[in-house]
């Protein structure tokens, strides 16, 4: 079990994060191994989409105050064109620019970069960093690869 989402949660999941991810230019690679990685920290499938759909949609900063605390972290979601970076090089920069807070003022950056709806996404993701995601990524890979020797699913680019 590389994830605690069973398949309605995650077509629930799907519904609610997947237009927003794919038309923000996320691979479906990505938004599969978001969810897995997060489904510990929600209640359904839903519940994970909505978050990370939210995420996503944060990451510009939606108010004055966000995107002061994005400038001020130092904290780069886009490449130099405006494109989001990817699932792993956002986590990891999540997890080395809040490492040194406190709790109480990770709290209180994350509420206000992503809101109460995306901040569990958002801890989850800064919590695993580049080499959790990177491992969550090998293990969804290699459960798909297990059954043919080679991966077949629409979440694989190979």
């Amino acid at each position: 079990d590389v994830s605690k989402m069973a398949f309605d949660d995650y077509r629930l999941a799907i519904g609610q994060a997947g237009g927003v991810a794919g038309g923000l230019g996320f691979a479906f690679e990505d938004l599969n191994v978001a969810l897995a990685a997060t489904a510990p920290l929600f209640a359904s499938g839903s519940d994970a989409g909505t978050s990370f759909k939210t995420f996503l949609t944060s990451l510009s900063g939606n108010s004055q105050e966000a995107k002061e605390t994005i400038a001020a972290l130092g904290l780069r979601f886009f490449d130099a064109q405006g494109n989001a970076r990817g699932l792993s090089e956002i986590a990891e920069e999540l997890r080395t620019k809040l490492v040194g807070l406190n709790d109480a003022s990770k709290q209180d950056v994350l509420k206000t970069i992503f809101g109460t709806d995306a901040i569990r996404t958002a801890i989850g993701l800064m919590n695993m960093g580049a080499k959790g995601i990177d491992e969550m990524r090998k293990s969804i890979d290699r459960i798909c690869r297990s059954s043919s020797g080679k991966c077949s699913c629409p979440c694989s680019p190979r």
